[in-house]
């Protein structure tokens, strides 16, 4: 399976705040974005205990998928 970072442009006309446009990306389809690039990576097989699928590991694995 594989794992996706997208990196978007937002345009924002009413003047958000980064903590707005994060939550109108992750709840709303109502903003003008485009898609500025992709990257893949190979994580194995998903399952329930994948640490993508945890709140406490999310981070560090992302971190460490893509070196941030």
């Amino acid at each position: 399976m594989k794992a996706y970072k997208v990196e978007v442009l937002v345009l924002s006309f009413e003047d958000m705040t980064e903590d707005d446009i994060v939550y109108f990306i992750e709840n709303t389809g109502y903003l003008n974005t485009r898609v500025m690039s992709i990257q893949s990576k190979e994580i194995g097989e998903w399952s329930d205990n994948h640490p993508l699928n945890k709140t406490d590991t999310v981070k560090q694995t992302y971190d460490e998928l893509w070196g941030e």
